[in-house]
């Protein structure tokens, strides 16, 4: 009996060993997919996250760029378009009737100067004689024209000959050089 005994003692460390060693075997794989699956998530959330930022980053560049559409829109409704010009010196005329002041207007150079292909400045000697207050007025509508323009070399003096009809005239003269803004006839 003792030798059924060893032989079932034998028998059973064998199948407790075998078993271990599938335990062992069996949790190694497990614990080596376990590992590697836990490491390919990491780095699909890395990856994930790292797209998420791009995404992010390209959400602000489409922001930004739609921003500036606009922008480019607005500033474009304040360019005058080369067939236009005569609608701008009729605004301007109506502003200075407005304002009751006396006004000559004369183009400085015909063909403008060149900004790039698109765009070029065309200049005005603007004239306007009146009352002080009036010319004042003329000026900040002037300056604050719907076109986009540039208002230069601005001088106010008194135009007479005597000094006596600087005393009874509260007539004087603003002069101003005015830059507008014109989107190149070739181009609509």
């Amino acid at each position: 009996m003792n030798k059924i005994k060893q032989k079932t003692y034998f028998n059973i460390s064998i199948f407790f060993s075998v078993m271990v060693a599938i335990f062992y075997i069996g949790n190694f794989y497990l614990i080596e997919t376990v590992k590697g699956l836990s490491t390919e998530v990491v780095n699909k959330k890395r990856e994930i996250r790292r797209l998420n930022e791009q995404s992010g980053q390209i959400d602000n560049i489409r922001m930004g760029y739609k921003y500036m559409q606009e922008e480019m829109d607005e500033v474009s409704e304040l360019i005058v378009d080369y067939s236009e010009i005569i609608d701008f010196i009729v605004e301007v005329e109506n502003i200075a009737k407005e304002n009751k002041v006396d006004l000559d207007i004369n183009v400085l150079n015909k063909e403008g100067e060149h900004l790039n292909s698109n765009l070029f400045f065309v200049g005005y000697d603007i004239k306007a004689a009146g009352e002080f207050d009036n010319l004042m007025r003329f000026l900040v509508y002037l300056e604050n024209l719907k076109y986009l323009n540039k208002v230069e070399n601005i001088r106010i003096y008194y135009d007479s000959k005597s000094k006596k009809d600087f005393i009874d005239s509260d007539e004087i003269t603003l002069s101003v050089n005015l830059k507008v803004y014109v989107r190149n006839k070739d181009i609509k």
